[in-house]
Formats: C-alpha cells, structure tokens, sequence
C-alpha cells in the first residue's frame, strides 16, 4: 500500500511530466508494453517504459538541460516496433488520459528509486525504468 506522502509525490511527478506508453496487443488479446534494457528495447506482459516529457531534463553526464518530448519518443518506438512485429498492433497512450487501458504498480516502481549503493544509485534500475502495468478491467 502506498502512503499519501508518497502518493502525493507520484502524483506531483504525472502532473508535471507528461508521461506516455507503447503498448502492444497481440491476436491472442495479451497485452505487451515497450521496455528499456541497458543497451537496447524490448517487449514484456507485465513490465513497461514511460516517456515522459521535460522542458528541462538534465543530462547526467555534463549536466546540459535539454528538452525531452515522450509523446514523439513513444511515437517513434511505436512505429519501429509496428515494422518488427506485424503481428502486434501498436497504440500510444496517454497516462493521464482516463481512457489509458493501463494501471501502473507505483508502488514498485517507488520502490525501485530507493537509493542504494550501486552504480546507477537506486535499488532496482531495471524497475525503475520500467514499471509493472496491469490491464484496466474491460
């Protein structure tokens, strides 16, 4: 269960970023989301990435700000994987949208941004990239 404290802190990061997902629904009806591995993406049934948009993203690197546009980023994955997977129908969704077919487990994912003594800083990278997703009931 999620405390109201950081309930409020989910809800504060939605309301300032735009936040996007690629989802996949095969012919079978499961559903598959986009996901970011170290070095490349993939598909998963129960993980997936969101593209979030910043007017001010800060490049861990040299520290340059940049913008980020998540709905162009999903758009782009979305096409790419449409061409490698005809067999899969692609969609891009909007989080805050209520119509977004998806719930996110954001307690998880909080969980994976605890900071930790790692190289990338927090306790799961991979669960912080990518996010469990359930299927809405329909």
């Amino acid at each position: 269960m999620i405390d109201d404290a950081r309930m409020k802190v989910i809800a504060d990061w939605l309301n300032i970023r735009p936040s996007y997902v690629v989802l996949g629904r095969q012919s079978n009806g499961t559903c598959v989301g986009i996901i970011e591995n170290s070095f490349s993406m993939d598909l998963s049934e129960e993980r997936i990435n969101i593209f979030w948009s910043s007017e001010a993203a800060r490049d861990n690197i040299v520290g340059a700000l940049h913008v980020i546009n998540g709905a162009e980023d999903a758009e782009r994955y979305r096409k790419e994987f449409q061409g490698n997977h005809k067999d899969i129908s692609f969609s891009v969704f909007d989080l805050h949208d209520p119509e977004c077919p998806i719930d996110i487990e954001w307690e998880g994912y909080l969980d994976s941004h605890t900071p930790a003594e790692t190289l990338s800083g927090v306790k799961n990278k991979f669960g912080a990239r990518n996010p469990k997703f359930y299927v809405k009931d329909e």
